[in-house]
């Protein structure tokens, strides 16, 4: 995965959503466009629905379930920008790259020497 990749995949995010918004509401897809805090362009039910939008698309794109509400608890700049909720998008997709898989396909029970 590439960092390009997912701010494709936030850009796409900001089209959907936008096609919820009225026009004077819309966002740009820019990576400086604010989306929370001061100068916040969004409301909280705008933010809400951009990062469930986010979300299902990181899922359906790389097959990875995420909370960005998440990053709200731990620092709100993660999402004070496009550009950062990109980057904090990326970090976190990064992180579940690199852990090793909980699944295994040998469903026998282990045996037990006796």
């Amino acid at each position: 995965m590439d960092k390009p990749r997912v701010d494709e995949l936030v850009s796409s995010a900001v089209v959907e959503l936008n096609k919820q918004l009225r026009r004077s509401e819309r966002l740009e897809k820019s990576p400086a466009t604010v989306i929370t805090g001061e100068g916040a362009q969004l409301d909280s039910l705008g933010l809400i629905n951009l990062l469930v939008i986010t979300e299902q698309k990181v899922e359906r794109e790389f097959g990875v379930s995420v909370t960005l509400a998440d990053a709200l608890a731990q620092d709100a700049n993660h999402l004070h920008t496009l550009g950062t909720l990109s980057d904090y998008l990326y970090s976190v997709l990064e992180k579940k790259a690199s852990l090793p898989s909980t699944i295994t396909t040998d469903a026998r029970p282990p045996s037990h020497a006796t």
